[in-house]
Parts: C-alpha cells; structure tokens; sequence
C-alpha cells in the first residue's frame, strides 16, 4: 500500500514537472523577442523553484560578460546589469558549459571549487548555486554546432540547499529551449532585416521587377517596369510580347539566344543589354535579369528578374570609348586604334596575299618653333588645320592618325601597286604647301615622311610603325621635306647604334677608354706651348672606335657627363706628371705657360655644377689652374651667350685658360666675342686644308688672325698637314700650329719625349725644299 502511494505521489510530481515545464517552453516560444523569452524564463524558474534568485549570465567575444535579466525573492540584493569577470571560468568552467553539463553547488563553503570561484560565489551572496549552460545553435554551410551563449544560474541565499535531480533536469530543458528560441529568435531577426533590405534595395534600384509564369504564359510587369518605357499601368498587358515585341530589331536574335542559353541551363543566369522602344518612340538601352525555378525534372516553372535603364550609362560608355580611341585635338584616331586598325589589315593581308597596305609616318619638320615663338595655342590649332588636309589626301578605307605631339600616321589599305603610297606622300606635301593662316599668322609647314610597305615578314603591327618612323628619319636626314621607303639597311643602323650605346655605357666601367695628346706648336720657335688632350675608345670586339661615332652617341645619351670628367681628370694628372718629371724644361726654354688642352662639349656646358666640378678635379690632381686650358666649340658658347660669359669669367677668375674651338664656323656676335673672356682662338681646319676655293680660306684666315690680334688673343690654325700651310699660317703671323706636320695623337709616354724636342720650322722660301713631312 505504501509503495502504491508514493508511486502515485510521483506520478503527481511528474505531471506536474510536465505541466510547469510546458507553460514554460509555451511562455518562451510565444515570443520572438530576446529580452522578452529571457526575462519570462527567469521569472517562471523563480516561481516554480522558490529560489532567492534566477538570472541570465550573457558571454561576450571575450568569454566575460553581465547579468542581463534577473527574477528575484525576497531578501537578495540586485546583480542586474553587474559585469563579472571570473578568472576561473576558462581554465575550470569553459568546456564543462560548452559540453551541456550542469553544475550543481549545494554548499558554497564544502564544495570542491577552485578558491576564486568560492570567493566569487561568497561575493553575490551565495549559500547554494545552480548553473546550467544556454547553447544556441548556430547553422552555416558545411556544419551546424553550438554557440556557448551564456548561462542559467538560480541562486539560494539563505544558507545550504540540496538541488534535487528534477530540478536540475528541469532547469537543463528549460535552457534548451531558451537555446532554441534564441536562434529562431535570431533568424526572424536577420529574415526581417533580409527582407527590410532587399525592399530598400529595390526602391533604391529604381528597377522594374518581372515574373513570368511559363505555366500560363504569362508575365507579371511592375509599375515600375511600365513606367521605365514611358506606360501607364494599364497600357502593359501580361503576354510575354507585350517585352518581347517592344525590343529593337537589330537586338532581337541577341536577345533570344541569350534567353534560349539560360531556359536550355547552358548559363547560370540570364542577363541581357539591349534597345527597346519607349512609348515616345525613342529607342533605350536597358539592362535586364533573370533567374529560372525548375521542377525536379529541370523543366522551367518560372522565370523572374528585373529590367534597368542603363541608356545614359551606355551614352557615356560610347564617348570614353570613343575618346580612348581617338585624338581630343583632332578628332583623329589615335595610336592605340591605329595599331588595332592595322592589326585587322595585317591579318587581312595574311588570309588575301593579294591585299597589300602600307603605312606612312609624318613628323613636321620644325614644328617647334611654332610653339616656341608663338605658343601651344596657336600651334594646336594649326594641327587641327594640318589634320583637316590629311583627310583630304586619302580615301574612305584608309586611316589617318595623330600618334602624339606633331606626328602622324596613315594605314593605306588594298594597295593595286606600291606607287599608291609614294602618290598619297606626294598628295600630303602638296597639300602642305598652302599657307596655313592661324590668328593673322601666316605658316609654311613641311613634313617628313617615312613609308614601310606591308610584307609577309612583320608579325605585329608595331613593326611596321617601327620601320616607317626609321624610314621617317631617313627622311629628315635627306633635307626634310621629302618621303623615303624603308630599306632593311635603317634597321641594322639601329641596332648598330643601339648595341654602340650598351657598350659606351659599359666602356667606362671596363676602363676600355684612354687618352692621346696632340702638340700645338709655336710657330715662331718650334717649341711645345700646348698638348690637347684627345680621347679613344678601345672597344673589346672592333678595335679603336671613331670619336666621330661615340661622342655623339654621348653627347644624347648623357655619358659625356662622366666621360669628360674622367677626361679631364686623366689629363691633369698627367700634366703633373711631365711637370714634375722634366722641370729642366722650364729652366732650358722657360715653358712656364705649357698647358694640357681638354674639349668641354654642349652637354657639360649646360650643368648647372661645372665649374665646382672643374674647381674640384684641379685641386684634386694638385695641378696649378694656369697650365690647363678649356677648349669650348663657338655654337656652345653663342647658345646662350649670357650664361656663358658668366660662367667663362667664374673659370678665368680661377686661372684657368679659355679657347674657342672651331671659330668661324658658327654664327659668333663679335661684340659677345669682345665680352669673353678669352685667351686662344682656334681657326677650324676646314679653313686650312686643301679645297678648290682656298684663296678665299687664307682670307678667312688672315681676317681671324687680325681680328685675334686687335682683341689681344692668340690664334691657333688647326690641320695643318703640309708645308706649304705651315708657310702660309708664318706669313700671316698665326700664333701656334697643330696637324699632322708636327705630329700625330700619341699617349703619354710619347709625348713626355715630344716635350724635349723643338721642331725645325722654315725661316724662309729657301727652307721650303724637300718633301712634306
């Protein structure tokens, strides 16, 4: 009888566990608010374990957190909004929660717990403690675990309490279900947020949405939709036509065979740009979407998406292609769609060996003055008159370009002979030869043109460009003004000159560069007044190098720079050397003034350091300033004439001499030459060597010397080769000689022997008998 009445006491307890705990689970599923389904299970825990205290513990990232929602008896104090920072909870509490398990403390002062949470737990008050974890599950893609996301805790304050199983079991449940709640809680949240957005983002898109229905065929068209091709709602019917028809004629198939590929499933997606007819008539462009809903067959059920105005978009896509493609001063196509436009014609002529091209290169010949005299202004209007005549001398198939700056180009396609493409540079000049009136200015403008005909041999269209612009330079070389053809010839120049380049670069590092000297002699005595200095290149593969060949090559490139350095430095070093080794000649013949003669060229006059520099190697070698003499050719010095007469003065000022190379070829002011400070000039050999009209030479000559003279500078006759010269420059009183008569470049060790020797010169025409030397 007993044991029949305690298992009906049981029974009672069960159903009634049973009952609590559903009106629990059914008070935390009713809602889907957060603070409300925690704040309801606090409050019916509390009431069904008569506890002092029930609260949710909610982590954050950092495995700390608070008490957020709190029921409570009678007594307790308040931990709502408390944050807790357990420092056992990692190492002692972290995995036990995760796992699901329970822990029950029913005496906070017997208990087997670490002594931080004792002290944590006599903190709040605690007597007797209950915990159980709330986990919520967290779906993604590949897995589904559970998220420790805090913990249900009920508190006895009032002393020890023996937490039955039922409680603990119950308490277990109710948390799983808190879990659970929690993350349908979560997903409604983020479905509200998902549909808030994509609302917003349809609005925002300003779209028209479309559904069709491939069951009824038919579509559903949104106002929006109508109202993008200028409709009302009711003027749009539901048939597939009411789009379909309305599509520009020329972007019909195209449309079709994109929407075939998506219903076929050979895209993913369907996504369309194409015209359609606006109510106003108009035509615009229009970007439409769509994705297809198939049955379990793959068969298509429906297809939905969107339809954008993309008109003014492919309105401004049009004018940056067209403007990538084109010139923005001329209105001419540029190089990059004059390489694409030749590519097109280089495959042509590979597939047709009978369909011949040719391309000509313009550049105008000095078109920078314009610019320079007149400004950029003037001169791009004049190239807009120029591109308006280049269109007239071609015909519809052929393309004129402007390549940049004052060059042009013109692809002439289907060429019946090559004598087409002289014609056409012919037709160009012509053109050219007419005046060109640019504000009230009246221009005369020419070009040089370079043409390379179309052979099997090119492989890209950069090639053929590439050898018309050599051919170009060909022309220029020739007078300008006129056309030439390429010649393979061009190519291998070039790539001699570029491999000439390579190696100047590297002669200086392999030390491949050395110095000769040249006397230059006093006429009067015979003796060595002065040495210059002259450079050669020992190039590893061809010998000794022309300096004819390389310093122009240095002068562009810029190696002079470091070349005239090194220069300079050699021949002061060995200047020192003669003057210390052979001091007998100062006191024999008394050659204080003898000096080493080195060439400053164009590119050294113009750094902004040169006489810092010049100053530096001087005192470097220790090489006192009078016994070095800076030759400087008459177009450098006359370039910008203000600028050198201060610079030439910085040097005379240190005691260094100045000479003027090559007088009388250039354009020199005599009332600048009377400002420099000069100490020689040199009369260039062209005045000196034989030439059918010497007589007006040796005029030339005696015009100089005079002019020397009057300006109380020496001259220096350069060439002279034979004897008869040699009398000629005596007779005329020419200060000092230098030729081959004398000697010719010869290195150092040479020289220092040429310094002891004087040179037997003629006295009179008596003397003249005998060969030349």
């Amino acid at each position: 009888m007993i044991d029949r009445m305690e298992a009906e006491v049981e029974l009672q307890r069960q159903y009634w566990r049973s009952k609590l705990f559903a009106e629990i689970a059914l008070k935390i599923h009713q809602s889907s608010r957060v603070d409300t389904i925690l704040q309801t299970m606090v409050t019916e825990v509390q009431r069904m374990l008569q506890c002092d205290r029930v609260l949710v513990y909610q982590f954050d990232a950092q495995r700390q957190g608070s008490f957020v929602v709190e029921a409570t008896g009678n007594g307790p104090y308040s931990l709502l909004g408390k944050t807790v920072s357990d420092p056992c909870f990692t190492t002692h509490y972290h995995q036990k929660y995760l796992e699901g398990r329970t822990s029950a403390i029913d005496d906070v002062e017997t208990a087997r717990i670490s002594v931080c949470h004792r002290q944590l737990l006599r903190q709040f008050g605690v007597q007797a403690n209950l915990v159980v974890p709330i986990l919520q599950p967290v779906i993604e893609p590949d897995r589904s675990q559970n998220r420790l996301w805090g913990l249900l805790l009920a508190h006895h304050c009032q002393g020890p309490r023996q937490w039955q199983p039922f409680e603990q079991d119950l308490l277990q449940q109710i948390a799983v279900q808190a879990g659970v709640a929690l993350g349908q809680s979560q997903l409604v949240s983020a479905l509200r947020e998902s549909e808030a957005r994509y609302a917003l983002a349809v609005r925002g898109a300003n779209d028209g949405l479309w559904d069709w229905d491939f069951l009824t065929n038919r579509v559903y068209f949104s106002p929006r939709w109508k109202a993008l091709l200028g409709y009302r709602d009711s003027e749009v019917g539901d048939q597939p036509q009411e789009w379909l028809d309305r599509v520009y004629v020329d972007d019909q198939a195209q449309l079709r065979a994109e929407l075939d590929a998506h219903l076929q499933g050979r895209s993913d997606h369907f996504e369309s740009e194409h015209r359609i007819r606006h109510a106003d008539g108009s035509v615009r462009w229009v970007l439409c979407r769509g994705l297809a809903i198939r049955d379990g067959r793959g068969h298509v059920l429906r297809m939905a998406g969107s339809l954008a105005d993309i008109h003014e978009r492919k309105l401004v896509e049009s004018r940056l292609l067209h403007d990538a493609l084109h010139d923005a001063l001329t209105g001419l196509p540029n190089r990059a769609l004059f390489i694409d436009r030749l590519g097109q014609t280089m495959a042509i002529a590979r597939r047709q060996r009978n369909h011949h091209f040719a391309v000509l290169f313009l550049d105008l010949d000095r078109f920078k003055v314009v610019n320079d005299s007149l400004g950029h202004l003037c001169g791009d209007r004049l190239l807009v008159e120029l591109a308006n005549r280049l269109r007239t001398c071609v015909r519809p198939q052929d393309t004129v370009a402007r390549l940049g700056g004052d060059e042009f180009a013109i692809l002439l396609t289907d060429l019946d002979q090559p004598e087409i493409a002289t014609r056409a540079a012919e037709r160009v000049q012509l053109a050219l030869k007419a005046p060109f009136d640019v504000d009230g200015h009246e221009f005369t403008i020419t070009t040089s043109i370079g043409i390379a005909f179309g052979t099997p041999e090119y492989a890209r269209p950069g090639d053929v460009l590439r050898d018309a612009d050599l051919a170009m330079y060909r022309a220029k070389e020739l007078g300008r003004n006129c056309y030439a053809a390429f010649d393979r010839s061009f190519r291998e120049r070039v790539i001699a000159q570029l491999h000439l380049e390579r190696d100047l670069r590297r002669a200086m590092e392999r030390q491949e560069f050395f110095l000769t000297y040249q006397p230059i002699v006093d006429l009067a005595t015979g003796r060595v007044a002065s040495l210059e200095a002259l450079v050669r290149w020992h190039h590893p593969d061809r010998g000794l190098v022309s300096p004819a060949e390389f310093i122009p090559m240095a002068e562009e490139t810029g190696t002079i720079i470091p070349l005239g350095e090194w220069i300079l430095r050699e021949a002061c070093q060995q200047m020192m050397v003669w003057l210390q080794a052979i001091p007998s000649l100062r006191s024999a013949h008394g050659w204080a003034g003898l000096s080493v003669s080195v060439n400053l060229s164009a590119r050294q006059f113009t750094q902004p350091n040169l006489a810092q520099s010049i100053e530096g190697i001087v005192a470097e070698t220790g090489l006192p300033p009078q016994h070095l003499k800076l030759e400087i050719t008459e177009s450098v010095v006359m370039a910008d004439a203000k600028t050198a007469e201060a610079l030439l003065r910085k040097l005379r000022d240190r005691g260094i001499q100045l000479s003027i190379d090559d007088f009388g070829t250039g354009y020199s002011s005599l009332s600048y030459l009377q400002r420099f400070p000069i100490d020689t000039i040199k009369i260039d050999r062209s005045f000196v060597t034989r030439s059918p009209d010497q007589e007006s030479n040796w005029a030339i000559v005696r015009a100089i010397i005079a002019l020397a003279e009057s300006l109380g500078m020496d001259t220096v006759a350069e060439g002279i080769e034979t004897i008869e010269q040699l009398r000629q420059l005596q007779s005329m009183d020419c200060s000092y000689g230098q030729g081959y008569w004398f000697s010719r470049p010869i290195d150092g060790e040479a020289t220092g022997q040429l310094l002891l020797k004087t040179f037997e010169l003629p006295r009179s025409p008596l003397a003249l008998r005998g060969d030349d030397r």
